[in-house]
Protein backbone atom coordinates (compact mmCIF):
# COMPACT_ATOMS: atom_id res chain seq x y z
CA UNK A 1 0.00 0.00 0.00
CA UNK A 2 1.33 3.41 -0.94
CA UNK A 3 1.89 5.90 1.83
CA UNK A 4 -0.13 9.10 1.86
CA UNK A 5 2.91 10.92 3.13
CA UNK A 6 4.82 10.33 -0.08
CA UNK A 7 2.34 9.30 -2.76
CA UNK A 8 1.32 11.76 -5.46
CA UNK A 9 -1.98 13.53 -5.00
CA UNK A 10 -5.12 12.22 -6.62
CA UNK A 11 -6.27 12.94 -10.14
CA UNK A 12 -7.69 16.37 -10.77
CA UNK A 13 -11.32 16.33 -11.81
CA UNK A 14 -14.24 18.59 -12.48
CA UNK A 15 -16.36 19.44 -9.48
CA UNK A 16 -19.46 17.22 -9.48
CA UNK A 17 -22.93 18.64 -9.85
CA UNK A 18 -24.65 19.13 -6.54
CA UNK A 19 -27.30 16.54 -5.81
CA UNK A 20 -30.44 17.89 -4.11
CA UNK A 21 -33.23 16.29 -2.10
CA UNK A 22 -35.44 16.23 -5.19
CA UNK A 23 -32.82 14.41 -7.24
CA UNK A 24 -32.22 11.91 -4.42
CA UNK A 25 -35.89 11.07 -4.16
CA UNK A 26 -35.86 10.02 -7.81
CA UNK A 27 -32.50 8.23 -7.89
CA UNK A 28 -32.00 6.22 -4.71
CA UNK A 29 -34.05 3.60 -2.80
CA UNK A 30 -36.32 4.69 0.04
CA UNK A 31 -34.20 2.80 2.57
CA UNK A 32 -31.19 4.95 1.73
CA UNK A 33 -33.19 8.16 1.36
CA UNK A 34 -34.57 7.77 4.88
CA UNK A 35 -31.30 6.59 6.42
CA UNK A 36 -29.82 8.65 9.25
CA UNK A 37 -26.68 9.43 7.21
CA UNK A 38 -28.69 10.80 4.28
CA UNK A 39 -30.96 12.86 6.52
CA UNK A 40 -27.97 14.34 8.36
CA UNK A 41 -26.23 15.21 5.09
CA UNK A 42 -29.38 16.90 3.79
CA UNK A 43 -29.85 18.88 7.01
CA UNK A 44 -26.27 20.15 6.82
CA UNK A 45 -26.39 21.00 3.10
CA UNK A 46 -29.79 22.68 3.40
CA UNK A 47 -28.68 24.76 6.39
CA UNK A 48 -30.85 23.14 9.04
CA UNK A 49 -27.68 22.28 10.96
CA UNK A 50 -25.16 25.16 11.19
CA UNK A 51 -21.92 24.05 9.58
CA UNK A 52 -18.81 25.43 7.91
CA UNK A 53 -18.20 25.08 4.19
CA UNK A 54 -15.92 22.08 4.69
CA UNK A 55 -18.51 20.08 6.65
CA UNK A 56 -21.07 21.03 4.02
CA UNK A 57 -18.69 19.80 1.31
CA UNK A 58 -18.34 16.41 3.03
CA UNK A 59 -22.10 16.03 3.27
CA UNK A 60 -22.57 17.14 -0.33
CA UNK A 61 -20.02 14.57 -1.41
CA UNK A 62 -22.06 11.87 0.33
CA UNK A 63 -25.23 12.94 -1.48
CA UNK A 64 -23.41 13.09 -4.81
CA UNK A 65 -21.92 9.64 -4.28
CA UNK A 66 -25.34 8.14 -3.57
CA UNK A 67 -26.34 9.14 -7.10
CA UNK A 68 -23.10 8.95 -9.07
CA UNK A 69 -21.15 6.39 -7.00
CA UNK A 70 -22.67 3.29 -8.62
CA UNK A 71 -21.22 4.37 -11.96
CA UNK A 72 -17.78 4.09 -10.32
CA UNK A 73 -18.53 0.64 -8.89
CA UNK A 74 -19.51 1.86 -5.43
CA UNK A 75 -22.38 0.53 -3.37
CA UNK A 76 -23.87 1.94 -0.15
CA UNK A 77 -24.95 -0.87 2.18
CA UNK A 78 -27.47 0.17 4.82
CA UNK A 79 -27.02 -3.12 6.75
CA UNK A 80 -23.24 -2.64 6.94
CA UNK A 81 -23.68 0.97 8.06
CA UNK A 82 -26.26 -0.01 10.69
CA UNK A 83 -24.14 -2.90 11.95
CA UNK A 84 -21.30 -0.52 12.81
CA UNK A 85 -23.62 2.09 14.36
CA UNK A 86 -25.53 -0.44 16.47
CA UNK A 87 -22.30 -1.83 17.93
CA UNK A 88 -21.85 1.34 20.04
CA UNK A 89 -25.05 1.36 22.14
CA UNK A 90 -25.35 -2.43 22.13
CA UNK A 91 -21.88 -3.27 23.45
CA UNK A 92 -20.26 -0.06 24.72
CA UNK A 93 -20.81 2.12 27.76
CA UNK A 94 -19.22 5.42 28.67
CA UNK A 95 -16.69 5.06 31.45
CA UNK A 96 -16.70 8.51 33.04
CA UNK A 97 -18.20 11.98 33.24
CA UNK A 98 -21.79 13.00 32.71
CA UNK A 99 -22.55 9.93 30.59
CA UNK A 100 -20.66 7.45 32.78
CA UNK A 101 -22.12 3.90 32.75
CA UNK A 102 -24.69 4.89 30.10
CA UNK A 103 -24.85 3.14 26.71
CA UNK A 104 -22.71 4.82 24.05
CA UNK A 105 -25.38 6.55 21.98
CA UNK A 106 -23.72 8.11 18.96
CA UNK A 107 -24.47 11.77 18.33
CA UNK A 108 -25.78 12.78 14.90
CA UNK A 109 -22.40 13.58 13.40
CA UNK A 110 -20.94 10.33 14.70
CA UNK A 111 -23.82 8.35 13.20
CA UNK A 112 -23.16 10.08 9.88
CA UNK A 113 -19.42 9.46 9.83
CA UNK A 114 -19.74 5.87 11.08
CA UNK A 115 -22.34 5.11 8.42
CA UNK A 116 -20.26 6.63 5.66
CA UNK A 117 -17.05 4.89 6.73
CA UNK A 118 -18.56 1.42 7.02
CA UNK A 119 -21.52 1.64 4.65
CA UNK A 120 -19.64 2.27 1.42
CA UNK A 121 -18.41 -0.86 -0.36
CA UNK A 122 -17.05 -1.82 -3.74
CA UNK A 123 -19.91 -3.55 -5.53
CA UNK A 124 -17.78 -6.28 -7.11
CA UNK A 125 -15.93 -7.39 -3.94
CA UNK A 126 -18.18 -6.04 -1.14
CA UNK A 127 -15.02 -4.82 0.57
CA UNK A 128 -14.95 -1.43 2.22
CA UNK A 129 -14.33 1.58 0.05
CA UNK A 130 -12.61 3.84 2.57
CA UNK A 131 -9.09 3.07 3.73
CA UNK A 132 -8.19 6.49 5.12
CA UNK A 133 -10.25 8.77 7.36
CA UNK A 134 -9.21 12.21 8.55
CA UNK A 135 -11.22 13.87 11.34
CA UNK A 136 -10.53 17.43 12.46
CA UNK A 137 -12.82 18.86 15.12
CA UNK A 138 -12.35 21.13 18.16
CA UNK A 139 -11.70 19.90 21.66
CA UNK A 140 -14.45 18.43 23.83
CA UNK A 141 -16.39 17.01 20.89
CA UNK A 142 -15.82 13.41 21.97
CA UNK A 143 -12.93 12.69 19.58
CA UNK A 144 -10.93 10.28 21.72
CA UNK A 145 -13.98 8.43 23.07
CA UNK A 146 -15.37 8.02 19.56
CA UNK A 147 -12.01 6.80 18.29
CA UNK A 148 -11.87 4.22 21.09
CA UNK A 149 -15.26 2.89 20.04
CA UNK A 150 -14.24 2.69 16.38
CA UNK A 151 -11.12 0.80 17.41
CA UNK A 152 -13.14 -1.71 19.41
CA UNK A 153 -15.48 -2.30 16.48
CA UNK A 154 -12.51 -2.99 14.21
CA UNK A 155 -11.08 -5.20 16.97
CA UNK A 156 -14.05 -7.51 17.59
CA UNK A 157 -16.92 -6.45 15.33
CA UNK A 158 -15.48 -6.30 11.82
CA UNK A 159 -15.04 -10.02 11.26
CA UNK A 160 -11.31 -9.79 10.55
CA UNK A 161 -9.32 -12.86 11.70
CA UNK A 162 -6.23 -11.90 13.66
CA UNK A 163 -7.06 -8.19 13.56
CA UNK A 164 -4.36 -5.89 14.89
CA UNK A 165 -5.59 -2.50 16.10
CA UNK A 166 -3.09 0.17 17.13
CA UNK A 167 -3.67 3.38 19.03
CA UNK A 168 -0.76 5.64 18.10
CA UNK A 169 0.46 9.09 19.05
CA UNK A 170 3.72 10.98 19.41
CA UNK A 171 3.98 10.07 23.08
CA UNK A 172 2.94 6.93 24.91
CA UNK A 173 0.75 8.88 27.35
CA UNK A 174 -1.28 10.33 24.47
CA UNK A 175 -1.58 6.99 22.68
CA UNK A 176 -2.66 5.40 25.94
CA UNK A 177 -5.66 7.74 26.27
CA UNK A 178 -7.57 5.98 23.48
CA UNK A 179 -6.42 2.55 24.61
CA UNK A 180 -7.36 3.17 28.25
CA UNK A 181 -10.82 4.38 27.25
CA UNK A 182 -11.26 1.25 25.12
CA UNK A 183 -10.06 -0.85 28.05
CA UNK A 184 -12.60 0.81 30.36
CA UNK A 185 -15.39 0.24 27.87
CA UNK A 186 -14.53 -3.44 27.73
CA UNK A 187 -14.66 -3.69 31.53
CA UNK A 188 -18.09 -2.04 31.62
CA UNK A 189 -19.54 -4.19 28.85
CA UNK A 190 -20.99 -7.54 30.06
CA UNK A 191 -20.67 -8.99 26.56
CA UNK A 192 -17.12 -7.82 25.86
CA UNK A 193 -15.51 -8.54 29.20
CA UNK A 194 -16.45 -12.21 28.78
CA UNK A 195 -14.70 -12.40 25.44
CA UNK A 196 -11.82 -9.92 25.71
CA UNK A 197 -8.83 -10.34 27.99
CA UNK A 198 -7.46 -7.04 29.28
CA UNK A 199 -3.71 -6.70 29.82
CA UNK A 200 -1.63 -3.72 30.95
CA UNK A 201 -0.56 -2.75 27.41
CA UNK A 202 -3.00 -4.60 25.16
CA UNK A 203 -6.36 -6.31 24.74
CA UNK A 204 -6.79 -9.83 23.38
CA UNK A 205 -9.79 -11.43 21.69
CA UNK A 206 -9.07 -15.14 21.80
CA UNK A 207 -11.80 -16.30 19.46
CA UNK A 208 -10.47 -14.25 16.51
CA UNK A 209 -6.83 -14.06 17.70
CA UNK A 210 -7.07 -10.26 17.55
CA UNK A 211 -5.15 -7.67 19.58
CA UNK A 212 -5.61 -3.99 20.44
CA UNK A 213 -2.54 -2.15 21.74
CA UNK A 214 -1.02 1.31 21.93
CA UNK A 215 2.30 2.46 20.48
CA UNK A 216 4.16 5.76 20.38
CA UNK A 217 6.38 7.56 17.89
CA UNK A 218 9.49 5.38 18.27
CA UNK A 219 8.90 4.22 14.69
CA UNK A 220 12.15 2.27 14.44
CA UNK A 221 10.77 -0.34 16.83
CA UNK A 222 7.48 -0.72 14.96
CA UNK A 223 8.61 -2.64 11.88
CA UNK A 224 6.60 -5.78 11.11
CA UNK A 225 3.15 -4.42 11.96
CA UNK A 226 0.21 -6.12 10.26
CA UNK A 227 -2.42 -3.61 11.22
CA UNK A 228 -6.10 -3.92 10.39
CA UNK A 229 -6.84 -0.53 11.96
CA UNK A 230 -4.70 2.43 12.98
CA UNK A 231 -6.02 5.09 15.35
CA UNK A 232 -3.78 8.17 15.27
CA UNK A 233 -4.65 10.81 17.85
CA UNK A 234 -3.72 14.53 17.80
CA UNK A 235 -1.91 14.38 14.46
CA UNK A 236 -0.98 18.06 14.71
CA UNK A 237 1.57 17.12 17.40
CA UNK A 238 3.54 14.85 15.01
CA UNK A 239 6.86 16.44 14.03
CA UNK A 240 7.03 14.40 10.82
CA UNK A 241 5.22 11.60 9.02
CA UNK A 242 7.50 8.76 10.07
CA UNK A 243 5.15 6.98 12.49
CA UNK A 244 2.16 7.45 10.19
CA UNK A 245 4.06 6.01 7.25
CA UNK A 246 5.08 2.96 9.28
CA UNK A 247 1.46 2.42 10.29
CA UNK A 248 0.21 2.80 6.72
CA UNK A 249 2.83 0.42 5.38
CA UNK A 250 1.73 -2.15 7.95
CA UNK A 251 -1.75 -2.33 6.37
CA UNK A 252 -0.50 -3.83 3.11
CA UNK A 253 -1.55 -7.43 3.81
CA UNK A 254 -5.11 -6.66 4.90
CA UNK A 255 -8.23 -6.94 2.71
CA UNK A 256 -10.03 -3.85 4.02
CA UNK A 257 -7.87 -1.96 6.52
CA UNK A 258 -8.78 1.40 7.99
CA UNK A 259 -6.36 4.17 8.96
CA UNK A 260 -8.07 6.84 11.07
CA UNK A 261 -6.50 10.15 12.05
CA UNK A 262 -8.24 12.51 14.44
CA UNK A 263 -6.96 15.86 15.59
CA UNK A 264 -7.54 19.48 16.44
CA UNK A 265 -6.10 22.16 14.14
CA UNK A 266 -2.41 22.88 14.55
CA UNK A 267 0.05 25.72 13.96
CA UNK A 268 2.66 24.30 11.62
CA UNK A 269 1.75 24.91 7.95
CA UNK A 270 4.27 22.28 6.80
CA UNK A 271 3.44 19.48 9.23
CA UNK A 272 2.17 16.07 8.18
CA UNK A 273 -1.14 17.10 9.76
CA UNK A 274 -1.40 20.15 7.53
CA UNK A 275 -0.55 18.04 4.48
CA UNK A 276 -3.40 15.68 5.29
CA UNK A 277 -5.71 18.59 6.10
CA UNK A 278 -5.02 20.17 2.70
CA UNK A 279 -5.43 16.84 0.91
CA UNK A 280 -8.73 16.26 2.69
CA UNK A 281 -10.03 19.67 1.66
CA UNK A 282 -9.18 18.98 -1.98
CA UNK A 283 -10.87 15.57 -1.94
CA UNK A 284 -13.98 16.72 -0.07
CA UNK A 285 -14.47 19.74 -2.34
CA UNK A 286 -14.03 17.69 -5.50
CA UNK A 287 -10.73 19.18 -6.63
CA UNK A 288 -9.06 15.76 -6.37
CA UNK A 289 -10.58 12.33 -6.84
CA UNK A 290 -9.75 9.71 -4.20
CA UNK A 291 -12.48 7.20 -3.40
CA UNK A 292 -10.39 5.69 -0.61
CA UNK A 293 -10.15 8.90 1.44
CA UNK A 294 -12.83 10.25 3.80
CA UNK A 295 -12.64 13.53 5.65
CA UNK A 296 -14.71 15.38 8.22
CA UNK A 297 -13.54 18.89 9.17
CA UNK A 298 -15.50 21.26 11.41
CA UNK A 299 -14.45 24.89 11.82
CA UNK A 300 -15.72 28.38 11.13
CA UNK A 301 -15.55 30.12 7.79
CA UNK A 302 -13.38 33.09 6.85
CA UNK A 303 -14.98 36.29 8.09
CA UNK A 304 -17.09 34.61 10.79
CA UNK A 305 -17.23 36.35 14.15
CA UNK A 306 -15.57 33.92 16.60
CA UNK A 307 -17.55 35.36 19.53
CA UNK A 308 -21.11 34.60 18.44
CA UNK A 309 -23.08 31.42 19.04
CA UNK A 310 -23.67 30.67 15.36
CA UNK A 311 -19.90 30.31 14.87
CA UNK A 312 -19.62 28.07 17.93
CA UNK A 313 -22.35 25.80 16.58
CA UNK A 314 -20.77 25.66 13.13
CA UNK A 315 -17.42 24.55 14.53
CA UNK A 316 -18.60 22.13 17.22
CA UNK A 317 -20.56 19.15 15.85
CA UNK A 318 -21.31 17.94 19.39
CA UNK A 319 -22.95 21.24 20.31
CA UNK A 320 -25.61 20.63 22.96
CA UNK A 321 -24.24 17.17 23.77
CA UNK A 322 -20.70 17.35 25.17
CA UNK A 323 -20.27 21.04 24.31
CA UNK A 324 -22.56 23.14 26.49
CA UNK A 325 -23.69 26.72 25.89
CA UNK A 326 -23.15 27.92 29.45
CA UNK A 327 -19.67 26.41 29.70
CA UNK A 328 -18.71 27.76 26.30
CA UNK A 329 -19.72 31.31 27.19
CA UNK A 330 -17.32 31.25 30.14
CA UNK A 331 -14.53 30.05 27.86
CA UNK A 332 -15.32 32.87 25.41
CA UNK A 333 -15.13 35.50 28.16
CA UNK A 334 -11.59 34.40 29.01
CA UNK A 335 -10.65 34.24 25.31
CA UNK A 336 -11.46 37.92 24.85
CA UNK A 337 -8.85 38.93 27.42
CA UNK A 338 -5.93 39.14 24.97
CA UNK A 339 -4.97 38.43 21.34
CA UNK A 340 -2.97 35.41 22.51
CA UNK A 341 -5.96 33.99 24.39
CA UNK A 342 -8.16 34.61 21.35
CA UNK A 343 -5.72 32.72 19.11
CA UNK A 344 -5.70 29.72 21.45
CA UNK A 345 -9.49 29.78 21.69
CA UNK A 346 -9.90 29.86 17.91
CA UNK A 347 -7.52 26.94 17.40
CA UNK A 348 -8.70 24.66 20.20
CA UNK A 349 -12.39 25.53 20.39
CA UNK A 350 -13.18 26.59 16.80
CA UNK A 351 -10.60 24.46 15.01
CA UNK A 352 -8.98 27.37 13.17
CA UNK A 353 -5.44 26.73 12.01
CA UNK A 354 -3.06 29.20 13.58
CA UNK A 355 0.62 29.94 13.51
CA UNK A 356 3.29 29.42 16.12
CA UNK A 357 3.12 32.24 18.66
CA UNK A 358 6.77 32.99 18.06
CA UNK A 359 6.28 33.71 14.34
CA UNK A 360 6.85 37.32 13.41
CA UNK A 361 4.62 38.04 10.40
CA UNK A 362 0.97 37.03 10.25
CA UNK A 363 1.04 34.14 7.78
CA UNK A 364 -2.55 34.82 6.70
CA UNK A 365 -1.65 38.41 5.82
CA UNK A 366 1.37 37.13 3.92
CA UNK A 367 -0.82 34.72 1.98
CA UNK A 368 -3.18 37.58 1.16
CA UNK A 369 -0.29 39.25 -0.69
CA UNK A 370 -0.17 36.46 -3.25
CA UNK A 371 -0.97 37.52 -6.81
CA UNK A 372 -0.28 36.07 -10.23
CA UNK A 373 2.37 37.85 -12.26
CA UNK A 374 4.60 36.78 -15.10
CA UNK A 375 8.37 36.88 -14.71
CA UNK A 376 8.61 38.13 -18.28
CA UNK A 377 6.62 41.23 -17.28
CA UNK A 378 9.50 42.19 -14.97
CA UNK A 379 12.15 42.05 -17.68
CA UNK A 380 14.26 45.18 -17.82
CA UNK A 381 12.95 46.58 -14.55
CA UNK A 382 15.05 48.02 -11.74
CA UNK A 383 15.57 45.68 -8.80
CA UNK A 384 17.69 45.04 -5.73
CA UNK A 385 19.29 41.66 -5.16
CA UNK A 386 19.50 40.32 -1.61
CA UNK A 387 22.03 37.52 -1.38
CA UNK A 388 21.96 35.41 1.79
CA UNK A 389 25.03 33.23 1.44
CA UNK A 390 24.74 29.96 3.27
CA UNK A 391 27.18 28.00 5.35
CA UNK A 392 28.67 24.79 3.98
CA UNK A 393 25.53 22.69 3.42
CA UNK A 394 22.71 25.16 3.89
CA UNK A 395 20.29 27.00 1.58
CA UNK A 396 21.56 29.97 -0.40
CA UNK A 397 18.80 32.43 -1.28
CA UNK A 398 19.16 35.15 -3.93
CA UNK A 399 15.97 37.25 -3.79
CA UNK A 400 15.13 40.06 -6.21
CA UNK A 401 12.97 42.94 -4.95
CA UNK A 402 11.34 45.19 -7.58
CA UNK A 403 10.29 48.69 -6.42
CA UNK A 404 6.91 50.09 -7.41
CA UNK A 405 6.98 52.00 -10.69
CA UNK A 406 3.55 53.58 -10.31
CA UNK A 407 1.47 54.70 -7.35
CA UNK A 408 -0.51 51.80 -5.94
CA UNK A 409 1.63 49.12 -7.56
CA UNK A 410 3.00 46.62 -5.02
CA UNK A 411 6.66 45.82 -4.53
CA UNK A 412 7.30 42.48 -6.21
CA UNK A 413 9.52 39.54 -5.28
CA UNK A 414 11.40 36.96 -7.29
CA UNK A 415 13.16 34.43 -5.02
CA UNK A 416 15.61 31.63 -5.93
CA UNK A 417 16.90 28.82 -3.72
CA UNK A 418 20.04 26.69 -4.10
CA UNK A 419 20.55 23.55 -2.02
CA UNK A 420 23.45 21.04 -2.10
CA UNK A 421 22.56 17.59 -3.39
CA UNK A 422 23.37 15.81 -0.14
CA UNK A 423 21.09 18.12 1.85
CA UNK A 424 18.13 17.47 -0.47
CA UNK A 425 18.66 13.71 -0.23
CA UNK A 426 18.92 13.85 3.56
CA UNK A 427 15.70 15.84 3.88
CA UNK A 428 13.98 13.39 1.51
CA UNK A 429 14.88 10.59 3.93
CA UNK A 430 13.66 12.28 7.11
CA UNK A 431 10.60 13.82 5.34
CA UNK A 432 10.62 16.79 7.71
CA UNK A 433 10.58 19.31 4.84
CA UNK A 434 9.47 18.47 1.25
CA UNK A 435 12.72 19.40 -0.47
CA UNK A 436 12.27 16.64 -3.03
CA UNK A 437 8.82 17.87 -4.05
CA UNK A 438 10.07 21.45 -4.25
CA UNK A 439 12.92 20.35 -6.48
CA UNK A 440 10.49 18.55 -8.80
CA UNK A 441 8.41 21.72 -8.97
CA UNK A 442 11.50 23.73 -9.93
CA UNK A 443 11.37 25.81 -6.76
CA UNK A 444 14.81 24.84 -5.47
CA UNK A 445 17.93 24.17 -7.52
CA UNK A 446 20.15 21.25 -6.73
CA UNK A 447 23.90 21.81 -6.77
CA UNK A 448 26.30 18.89 -6.89
CA UNK A 449 28.13 17.66 -3.81
CA UNK A 450 27.69 18.21 -0.11
CA UNK A 451 28.68 21.88 0.01
CA UNK A 452 27.21 25.03 -1.47
CA UNK A 453 28.27 25.53 -5.09
CA UNK A 454 28.86 29.27 -5.40
CA UNK A 455 29.83 28.89 -9.06
CA UNK A 456 26.26 27.85 -9.92
CA UNK A 457 24.89 30.92 -8.13
CA UNK A 458 27.39 33.20 -9.83
CA UNK A 459 26.46 31.72 -13.21
CA UNK A 460 22.77 32.43 -12.60
CA UNK A 461 23.50 36.06 -11.72
CA UNK A 462 26.14 36.89 -14.32
CA UNK A 463 25.37 34.37 -17.03
CA UNK A 464 27.98 33.25 -19.58
CA UNK A 465 27.96 34.98 -22.97
CA UNK A 466 30.40 32.42 -24.40
CA UNK A 467 27.91 29.62 -23.67
CA UNK A 468 24.86 31.71 -24.55
CA UNK A 469 23.61 31.68 -20.95
CA UNK A 470 21.64 34.75 -19.91
CA UNK A 471 22.10 35.90 -16.32
CA UNK A 472 19.82 37.84 -14.01
CA UNK A 473 21.82 41.00 -14.73
CA UNK A 474 20.95 40.61 -18.44
CA UNK A 475 17.29 40.05 -17.69
CA UNK A 476 16.87 42.81 -15.11
CA UNK A 477 18.53 46.08 -14.09
CA UNK A 478 20.19 45.11 -10.82
CA UNK A 479 20.80 48.39 -9.00
CA UNK A 480 22.64 46.90 -6.02
CA UNK A 481 23.55 43.55 -4.53
CA UNK A 482 23.06 43.40 -0.73
CA UNK A 483 24.95 40.65 1.05
CA UNK A 484 25.90 39.41 4.50
CA UNK A 485 29.61 40.05 4.97
CA UNK A 486 30.00 37.03 7.25
CA UNK A 487 29.66 34.48 4.45
CA UNK A 488 30.84 36.61 1.55
CA UNK A 489 33.70 35.13 -0.44
CA UNK A 490 35.08 35.27 -3.91
CA UNK A 491 31.61 35.44 -5.41
CA UNK A 492 31.28 39.06 -4.25
CA UNK A 493 34.65 39.92 -5.77
CA UNK A 494 33.53 38.37 -9.05
CA UNK A 495 30.23 40.25 -8.99
CA UNK A 496 32.04 43.53 -8.37
CA UNK A 497 34.56 42.75 -11.11
CA UNK A 498 31.61 42.23 -13.45
CA UNK A 499 30.38 45.74 -12.68
CA UNK A 500 27.70 45.12 -10.06
CA UNK A 501 27.54 47.41 -7.04
CA UNK A 502 27.71 45.22 -3.91
CA UNK A 503 26.85 46.55 -0.45
CA UNK A 504 27.50 44.60 2.75
CA UNK A 505 24.64 44.53 5.26
CA UNK A 506 25.08 43.72 8.92
CA UNK A 507 22.63 41.32 10.52
CA UNK A 508 22.24 43.20 13.80
CA UNK A 509 19.41 45.36 15.10
CA UNK A 510 20.85 48.56 13.66
CA UNK A 511 20.90 47.29 10.07
CA UNK A 512 17.72 45.20 10.14
CA UNK A 513 15.29 47.43 12.06
CA UNK A 514 14.37 49.66 9.12
CA UNK A 515 13.73 46.89 6.56
CA UNK A 516 11.76 44.92 9.18
CA UNK A 517 9.48 47.89 9.77
CA UNK A 518 9.05 48.40 6.05
CA UNK A 519 8.24 44.75 5.40
CA UNK A 520 5.64 44.80 8.19
CA UNK A 521 4.04 47.87 6.62
CA UNK A 522 4.05 46.35 3.14
CA UNK A 523 2.51 43.06 4.28
CA UNK A 524 -0.22 44.70 6.38
CA UNK A 525 -1.16 47.08 3.56
CA UNK A 526 -0.74 44.48 0.80
CA UNK A 527 1.99 46.67 -0.60
CA UNK A 528 4.14 43.68 -1.47
CA UNK A 529 3.34 40.92 -3.96
CA UNK A 530 4.63 37.37 -4.17
CA UNK A 531 3.59 34.46 -6.36
CA UNK A 532 2.84 32.02 -3.52
CA UNK A 533 6.21 30.29 -3.69
CA UNK A 534 5.83 27.64 -0.93
CA UNK A 535 9.54 27.69 -0.06
CA UNK A 536 9.37 31.41 0.66
CA UNK A 537 6.13 31.01 2.61
CA UNK A 538 7.73 28.21 4.65
CA UNK A 539 10.61 30.52 5.53
CA UNK A 540 8.21 33.30 6.52
CA UNK A 541 6.47 30.80 8.80
CA UNK A 542 9.85 29.97 10.35
CA UNK A 543 10.87 33.55 11.10
CA UNK A 544 10.61 35.09 14.52
CA UNK A 545 11.87 38.53 15.53
CA UNK A 546 14.07 39.76 18.32
CA UNK A 547 12.71 43.05 19.66
CA UNK A 548 14.53 45.71 21.68
CA UNK A 549 13.13 48.35 24.02
CA UNK A 550 12.44 50.73 21.08
CA UNK A 551 10.42 48.07 19.20
CA UNK A 552 13.23 47.63 16.69
CA UNK A 553 13.41 44.12 15.24
CA UNK A 554 15.74 41.72 13.54
CA UNK A 555 14.85 38.29 12.11
CA UNK A 556 15.82 35.17 14.02
CA UNK A 557 14.80 31.51 14.14
CA UNK A 558 12.29 30.72 16.90
CA UNK A 559 14.67 28.07 18.18
CA UNK A 560 18.25 28.07 16.89
CA UNK A 561 18.58 24.36 17.73
CA UNK A 562 15.98 23.47 15.10
CA UNK A 563 18.18 23.54 12.03
CA UNK A 564 15.22 22.47 9.87
CA UNK A 565 13.67 25.92 10.20
CA UNK A 566 15.35 27.99 7.51
CA UNK A 567 14.83 31.74 7.13
CA UNK A 568 17.40 32.51 4.41
CA UNK A 569 14.86 33.83 1.92
CA UNK A 570 13.41 36.24 4.45
CA UNK A 571 16.87 37.57 5.36
CA UNK A 572 17.74 38.06 1.69
CA UNK A 573 14.43 39.83 1.09
CA UNK A 574 15.02 42.15 4.05
CA UNK A 575 18.51 43.06 2.90
CA UNK A 576 17.17 43.96 -0.56
CA UNK A 577 14.31 45.95 0.96
CA UNK A 578 16.80 47.79 3.14
CA UNK A 579 18.78 48.93 0.10
CA UNK A 580 15.56 49.78 -1.76
CA UNK A 581 14.22 52.10 0.95
CA UNK A 582 17.63 53.75 1.28
CA UNK A 583 17.87 54.52 -2.43
CA UNK A 584 14.18 54.90 -3.29
CA UNK A 585 12.18 55.93 -0.19
CA UNK A 586 8.41 55.75 -0.55
CA UNK A 587 7.08 59.30 -0.68
CA UNK A 588 4.02 58.23 1.33
CA UNK A 589 6.12 57.06 4.28
CA UNK A 590 8.00 59.33 6.66
CA UNK A 591 11.55 58.57 7.67
CA UNK A 592 10.43 58.39 11.29
CA UNK A 593 7.80 55.73 10.54
CA UNK A 594 10.44 53.58 8.89
CA UNK A 595 13.38 53.95 11.23
CA UNK A 596 11.47 54.35 14.50
CA UNK A 597 13.79 54.28 17.47
CA UNK A 598 16.97 53.37 15.62
CA UNK A 599 19.69 55.76 16.69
Amino acid sequence: MTSKTSRPTGERKRKPRKVTRVVLSKKIPEAILGHVSTLYALDVVEGNIPACKLRIATCQRQLNDLVYGPKRGLYFSVPRADHAMEFFPKYLRHSKGEFGNQPFELSDWQKFTTSVLFGWLYADTLLRRFIYAYFEVPRKNGKSTYLSGLGLYMFVGDGEPGAEVYSAATKADQAKIIFTEAQNMVRKSPALRKRVQSMARHLEHGRSSSIFRYISADAKTQDGLNSHCNLVDEVHAHKDGQLIEVLETGMGARRQPLHIEITTAGNNPYSICRQHHDYTVKVMTGVLDDDSWFGFICSIDKGDDPFVELSWRKANPNWGVSVRTDTFEKIVSKAKASPAATAVFKRLRLNVWGQTEEIWLDINQWNDCEIVYDRESLRGRRCYLGLDMSSVSDITAPVLVFPSETRGEPVKLLPFFFVPSSTIDKRAEDRAVPYGEWEQMGLIRRTEGSATDYDAIELMILGDPDQGIEGLRDEFEIVEVAYDRMFAGQIIQHLESAGLLCVSIGQGMYSMAAPCRELERLVINRGIAHDGNPVMTWMVSNTSAKVDEHDNKKPIKPDSRKDMRKIDGVVAMLMAIGRMISAEPDEDVSVESIFGGVA
